[in-house]
């Protein structure tokens, strides 16, 4: 028998104990294949990636009429799974989403490489739902995937993230970006600047202390921007500048003692909500162009109580504004 074939033999066993196989650093998956969300899926169970490895081989039998490029999306359900193994892009060439984990069933995944991603050309959608780790992203691990919309990111409270002013340098059709409780504290000040489509940017319960105003400098399609559940104590002038599309702030939940934004000059502003602040301390302080019942007639009495109760010069009692005092 040659060294080959007893290699094989080892590897045939390896998979069927464990639907996992190893070779150094290449490995044989295997696919439960079927539908989710509409898209021809390939599902995996039981995953056990702790090193960087490589995709040799999908095992799994498909759906009558069905092969390899049918694949839109990939599940990461259960296991461990440290890494994303490279190589998926040349079995699956036109994978349109990843998912790692789910709401009840995160991975202790933490490492985002750009030799995972680099076959992903067609790649749309990225989510991971992560546990008791620190997520390592490389500075250039997203710049092969030009397709690029969606980006989300659950860390389950107790995982922390480290993002540098040129991880989405490349994804020029990003257009949302969630993350959430996950430990971020720092905002590069030029993290969005080459995203020139986002609209939407949720970055909820994730220690955030200070927010750039040039932050989204560049991002006139803003639409929804929540930053609900940090740390924040100050919001400059200039954050919301030349944003002619928003629509939606939520930044409830934070430490907000001064504000020096202008809502009124957000032309199509619905809502702000700022509930839960330092100096936004009632639960009255949302305004919305909506027909229900608010606190505010109009987004200039909002902006009027904003300045009274968090300007760094002045502040009269909250509920004057609302005839409670």
């Amino acid at each position: 028998m040659s060294f080959q074939t007893s290699v094989v033999i080892t590897l045939v066993c390896l998979f069927q104990m464990s639907g996992t196989v190893f070779s150094n650093d290449r490995i044989n998956l295997r696919c439960y294949y079927g539908y989710e969300e509409d898209l021809y899926a390939c599902t995996l169970y039981n995953l056990n990636i702790t090193t960087n490895v490589e995709v040799d081989f999908f095992n799994g039998s498909h759906l009558p009429g069905l092969s390899n490029d049918d694949v839109k999306m990939m599940i990461f359900n259960n296991g461990t799974m440290i890494y994303l193994p490279a190589g998926m892009g040349i079995l699956f060439t036109n994978l349109l989403v990843i998912k790692v984990g789910d709401i009840f069933k995160p991975l202790p995944f933490k490492n985002l490489q750009r030799s995972s991603f680099n076959t992903l050309k067609k790649l749309t959608y990225l989510a991971i739902y992560t546990h008791n780790t620190d997520i390592n992203i490389e500075l250039d691990a997203f710049w092969d995937l030009k397709n690029l919309t969606l980006f989300y990111v659950n860390g389950r409270s107790n995982s922390s993230l480290v993002l540098q002013e040129n991880t989405f340098r490349e994804n020029k059709r990003i257009r949302y970006v969630e993350i959430a409780e996950t430990y971020i504290e720092v905002l590069p000040r030029s993290l969005f600047r080459h995203n020139l489509l986002l609209d939407t940017v949720l970055l909820i319960n994730c220690s955030i202390k200070t927010i750039d105003e040039n932050i989204f400098e560049t991002n006139t399609k803003l639409v929804n921007v929540e930053l609900s559940d940090n740390k924040i104590e100050h919001l400059p002038t200039n954050l919301f500048s030349n944003k002619p599309e928003l629509r939606h702030i939520f930044i409830d939940g934070n430490k907000l003692q001064t504000i020096e934004v202008d809502f009124t000059k957000l032309r199509r502003i619905e809502v702000v909500f700022l509930l839960n602040n330092t100096c936004t301390d009632a639960e009255y302080w949302s305004v919305t162009n909506y027909n229900y019942d608010v606190p505010f007639g109009n987004i200039y009495e909002f902006q009027n109580a904003i300045r009274a109760n968090c300007s760094a010069h002045y502040r009269v009692p909250m509920g004057r504004w609302h005839g409670l005092v």
